[in-house]
């Protein structure tokens, strides 16, 4: 009996066959993970951070962030939302202040949630005391 590559010949086909098998199932699961982000099932994070006008009232500024919580309980296209106020000690943050952390199931519903009058709704209020922000969407690897 010689071995070739290691393997005696009657191990050498189950192997290949393994190998084959492994490749193939590789490429489906590949495959179908593509369609699935082509499709966008791929969960999308939307992140928004907002600096107040000086002139904004604690009270406005309060109704603001209570409504942009609400949009949670009014929008069915938000899975989650985390809020909260700055507390980083490097003095990076630009002037923002409050941070909001929302996922969605993918991009479809990311921009339902955008049109959405709830949200429209919440923007006019948002506006009124707002005088930057920043918006950053990404799905995560």
């Amino acid at each position: 009996m010689k071995l070739q590559y290691g393997l005696c010949p009657k191990v050498r086909p189950t192997v290949i066959a393994l190998l084959a098998l492994s490749v193939i199932s590789f490429s489906q699961s590949t495959l179908a993970g593509a369609k699935e982000t082509m499709e966008g099932s791929t969960i999308v994070r939307h992140f928004v951070a907002l600096k107040f006008k000086d002139s904004a009232k604690p009270e406005e500024i309060e109704e603001v962030l209570k409504e942009f919580k609400a949009l949670k309980q009014k929008i069915p296209y938000v899975v989650s939302m985390e809020d909260g106020a700055n507390t980083s000690p490097e003095h990076l943050n630009k002037g923002l202040t409050h941070a909001f952390f929302l996922t969605f199931k993918n991009t479809a519903d990311r921009d339902r949630y955008l049109v959405d009058p709830a949200h429209k709704a919440f923007v006019v209020l948002l506006k009124k005391s707002m005088e930057d922000g920043l918006v950053f969407d990404y799905s995560p690897h």
